[in-house]
């Protein structure tokens, strides 16, 4: 009975104190479960609410100006809904940070970072 305790004392202690922090761009990993911290709008309308959950699923930095990060919405709930690249404002310190963004169907959120902002704060929130 006491290993029961002490078992249950552990897990609701680490849950309390298991806290989200923010992540940069660079630090984002592939089959990684990130929270978003911000919202974005699509120029159509369409939102993705600060809260949500995504599972990273595809990364490419390369020759080009920007990296690509390809993420899935957790509770997807309308997999056919789509939205065009629309232009995202991330406050960072010392100037804010423009990335696209662009939904795609089966819930894909695909995300545009210039290189130059690879090392500051993503929009997202990584649980530790």
């Amino acid at each position: 009975m006491k290993k029961l305790i002490l078992i249950a004392t552990l897990l609701i202690s680490s849950n309390i104190f298991a806290k989200e922090v923010v992540t940069n761009w660079y630090d984002m990993e592939v089959y990684q479960r990130y929270t978003l911290r911000q919202d974005i709008v699509f120029e159509n309308g369409m939102s993705f609410k600060a809260g949500e959950q995504f599972d990273m699923f595809d990364f490419i930095s390369g020759g080009v100006p920007n990296a690509y990060f390809g993420l899935h919405q957790v509770n997807c709930k309308d997999p056919y809904l789509t939205a065009g690249l629309s232009i995202v404002e991330v406050p960072t310190k010392p100037k804010i940070q423009k990335i696209g963004a662009e939904l795609v169907e089966g819930c894909n959120l695909e995300l545009y970072v210039e290189l130059r902002d690879f090392f500051k704060d993503s929009i997202f929130t990584v649980n530790e």
